[in-house]
């Protein structure tokens, strides 16, 4: 199993056949490193059908798939399409997303690592998406950031790691632009009632810049350059 992992070892079992996989009321917390305070979803449902151990052709999604979530206390997950439960190397789906109001303030510890300090906001998100094994779509018809209150946060002690960090987002932005493994549409991008800034306590006196009350739409983006431009 540690050589050809769980999906193979399924598999292997002969004539495996789950007709009705479900989670009713469950929860799930992801604990990160140091004294951050854990993320949680609750109220987690799952009904999945026809999981099944045979062989599918790519971009196939046998298993009809319906899962909701609240996530962050008061978020809202809910996802309505098929999966292949045994795609390699990772699960596969295909069908609607939803999400509304995710907190992101919960994602702070998180965005520190890249000198990013988030304050609060909230994501709201609704699209199709795809995750077959060679490849992603991400078609979203709109993605609300409302609230959204953040600032690059430039420090003594991460400067030298800031300068690495633009030099791979650089190589990241590059390597999704027109990629045909990972396929980014959106539709309508808003952002209302934001605050984005930049702090920079490297110097003396500390600089802050700052814009408020920030409303901005962004429509048709795409990382396909045959769509041309936003």
């Amino acid at each position: 199993m540690d050589q050809h992992g769980w999906q193979d070892a399924l598999r292997a079992v002969y004539r495996l056949q789950i007709n009705v996989f479900k989670v009713d009321n469950g929860e799930l917390t992801y604990i990160d490193e140091g004294p951050n305070p854990p993320l949680h979803a609750r109220a987690i449902f799952i009904h999945a059908t026809n999981i099944r151990n045979i062989f599918t052709p790519e971009q196939t999604y046998p298993s009809p798939v319906i899962a909701s979530a609240v996530i962050f206390d008061q978020g809202q997950l809910h996802l309505d399409g098929h999966a292949n439960f045994l795609q390699k190397p990772r699960l596969g789906f295909k069908g609607q997303a939803d999400l509304k109001d995710i907190d992101l303030g919960y994602f702070k510890p998180i965005m520190q690592r890249q000198n990013m300090a988030i304050r609060q906001g909230a994501l709201s998100a609704t699209g199709k998406i795809e995750f077959a094994a060679q490849k992603s779509e991400i078609h979203l018809e709109t993605i609300e950031l409302t609230g959204l209150d953040a600032d690059y946060d430039l420090r003594p002690e991460t400067e030298a790691k800031q300068q690495q960090q633009v030099q791979q987002a650089t190589k990241a932005a590059r390597g999704m632009s027109n990629a045909t493994t990972a396929i980014i549409k959106v539709s309508l991008v808003k952002r209302t009632k934001g605050t984005l800034g930049y702090f920079n306590q490297t110097t003396e006196p500390n600089i802050r810049i700052y814009a408020d009350h920030i409303g901005a739409t962004v429509k048709d983006f795409s990382n396909q350059l045959t769509d041309g431009s936003s």
